[in-house]
């Protein structure tokens, strides 16, 4: 079976062939008419129509396998080894109800999911994990390359998967070392973790010397402000109908616990960045991500269809040389 690479180009292929034929055909009935003119062939000895025929069938299958080459056929698998190098980045977002608050536009978990969006076209050849938490954490999509699959996943976290529970940032933490020691051939471990900073914990100084034993560095991408906004309740049919309130009847005001989340970064040697307006630039962490060294991975067998055009080349450069010649 022939595939051809480049079958988006078909359309602009016919064309040339018809261009050519037509440029051909004329010159072909051109010469006919000049043989025409001159019956008694004393200038047009040497004229003949049999030749004139085949050097028109030559040119034309010697531009049609030109173009056929440009269309870079294929048929034919060819198998190699592939060393595959990157790193393994594991992105915890957080899904507790402040998420939805709305004092960045549009709201929290709307700009966390358009941040890892970002970072994630950034990231070419990098493993991607993708953990959710609020009481608890959970692996959601395990370490991956295929992006697309990781997408999915993250475009089906809205307000209907979140958590009613209160948040507890020593929970990806702990599910994070745990990965780092199945896999302690691992040099580098990267958590990314994306949450406004409401912590009910009470243990994440403990958590933070166990990130740092077994090489784990964490890095922060805060979302929200430090003013704060209430958090929405919405009813099943995505209208909201009131703000979450305290025990006293109070409306919930969330902030962003910016103190919190940088004092984590940085005591694992990570770095800490914040969004705080609609405007979202996840640069610095991939210039963060991107000093870590790369990891030789196993080899990966890669199955490919043969390249096949230099066959065309080959045809059509003999029946240009033999159109030539006669």
């Amino acid at each position: 079976m022939i595939i051809f690479a480049q079958w988006r180009h078909w359309p602009w292929f016919l064309w040339i062939i018809v261009l050519i034929a037509a440029v051909y055909y004329l010159y072909y009935t051109r010469n006919q008419y000049a043989r025409a003119l001159d019956r008694s062939r004393k200038f047009l000895k040497h004229f003949s129509v049999l030749r004139n025929t085949i050097k028109v069938v030559l040119a034309a299958i010697a531009y049609s396998c030109l173009g056929f080459a440009l269309l870079h056929p294929q048929w034919g698998e060819v198998t190699d080894q592939v060393e595959q190098q990157g790193r393994d980045l594991m992105i915890a977002l957080d899904i507790s109800r402040s998420m939805l608050a709305q004092d960045v536009a549009p709201d929290r978990l709307s700009c966390a999911k358009q941040a890892i969006e970002q970072l994630m076209q950034a990231l070419a050849a990098d493993r991607v994990a993708l953990m959710v938490f609020s009481e608890k954490a959970r692996i959601y999509c395990p370490l991956t390359q295929d992006y697309p699959l990781v997408r999915l996943f993250l475009e089906h976290i809205d307000y209907t998967t979140l958590s009613a529970g209160t948040t507890r940032l020593d929970q990806p933490i702990y599910c994070a070392i745990q990965q780092c020691k199945r896999n302690q051939q691992r040099k580098h471990n990267i958590l990314l973790l994306v949450s406004d900073g409401e912590d009910f914990s009470g243990a994440l100084a403990g958590i933070k010397e166990q990130a740092a034993s077994c090489g784990l560095t964490i890095l922060v991408l805060g979302i929200g402000t430090a003013q704060g906004a209430p958090i929405p309740v919405y009813n099943e049919q995505k209208q909201r109908t009131d703000y979450l309130k305290d025990v006293r009847g109070q409306v919930v005001i969330s902030r962003l616990n910016k103190s919190a989340l940088t004092t984590l970064a940085e005591n694992t040697g990570g770095l800490a960045l914040f969004i705080e307006r609609p405007v979202i630039k996840v640069q610095d962490l991939v210039d963060r991500i991107n000093q870590f060294e790369q990891e030789q991975r196993a080899l990966a067998t890669v199955k490919s269809h043969k390249e096949q055009y230099p066959w065309f080349v080959f045809v059509s450069f003999l029946c240009l040389t033999l159109e030539w010649l006669l």
